[in-house]
């Protein structure tokens, strides 16, 4: 939903930069483009913590029983499968993890757009 927001707000500055239709907020697309980058790290930071860190209730979406539990521990060690009992239950963990890295760059090339954007106004002043 971020991405798809930071998007249409994106996406509107282009149409009006056609009709030649001022947008004083062009650099504030690209701290919301920021800032988006660095909530995915906070929320795989979160997937983590779930997957990882021992939990095994995610309140009112998964409360397994003990049984449950011992059944994904044991098929998870019977197929040799090292970490955490719940990480068998996020399919699109490595895709998680590889957007992470995605936006890894991004934030590095945004966070430079931006620097270079202060540092022109800064000589444009003096």
């Amino acid at each position: 939903m971020f991405n798809t927001l930071v998007h249409v707000i994106m996406y509107l500055y282009y149409l009006l930069k056609i009709f030649d239709v001022p947008f004083p907020w062009k650099r504030w697309i690209t701290t919301l483009q920021v800032v988006q980058f660095v909530t995915s790290f906070v929320l795989f930071g979160a997937t983590l913590t779930y997957l990882f860190g021992g939990h095994t209730r995610l309140d009112g979406i998964w409360d397994p029983s003990p049984e449950e539990v011992v059944g994904i521990m044991a098929s998870r060690e019977r197929a040799g499968v090292a970490g955490a009992a719940n990480a068998e239950l996020c399919a699109g963990t490595n895709g998680l993890a590889f957007n992470v890295f995605f936006n890894a760059i991004l934030l590095y090339l945004f966070v430079g757009v931006l620097g270079s954007g202060k540092r022109a106004a800064k000589a444009k002043k003096g």
